[in-house]
């Protein structure tokens, strides 16, 4: 009978689970923060860590509630900015050596050397777990 009851709590878990990897489980914008926050360097922020742009999307619906409207222009400066930083053939390499997933945010980037960088973090990350 217990095993009836968690198997009706696994498409529950297994939501719970996507909505947190699509927001990369960032916490809610407080009113002040949606009213102070500098969405360029928000925006930097994101991108440096290789978010999705789209993150963005999840802040303005944070802040939707207190009626702001966060200046988008400003995010897209910055992430641009931080996505150009973190889209580097030494942090595609880092990730395929980690056994991480390819940074598909860096599809406006020379991909054939990202790419390759990653594979060959890969081959190092494959080799270690022999």
């Amino acid at each position: 009978m217990s095993n009836l009851k968690t198997s009706h709590l696994l498409p529950s878990l297994g939501l719970a689970a996507i909505t947190l990897l699509a927001t990369g489980c960032a916490p809610k914008l407080s009113q002040q923060e949606c009213l102070t926050n500098n969405m360029y360097e928000m925006g930097l922020a994101d991108g440096n860590a290789g978010k999705s742009m789209n993150v963005f999307t999840k802040y303005q619906s944070d802040c939707n509630e207190y009626h702001v409207q966060l200046d988008q222009k400003s995010f897209q400066q910055g992430w641009s900015e931080g996505n150009r930083s973190f889209c580097q053939p030494t942090t595609a390499f880092t990730l395929g050596k980690n056994g991480q997933p390819y940074p598909v945010v860096c599809t406006d980037y020379n991909t054939t050397t990202l790419r390759n960088e990653y594979n060959r973090g890969v081959q190092v990350y494959q080799r270690i777990r022999l």
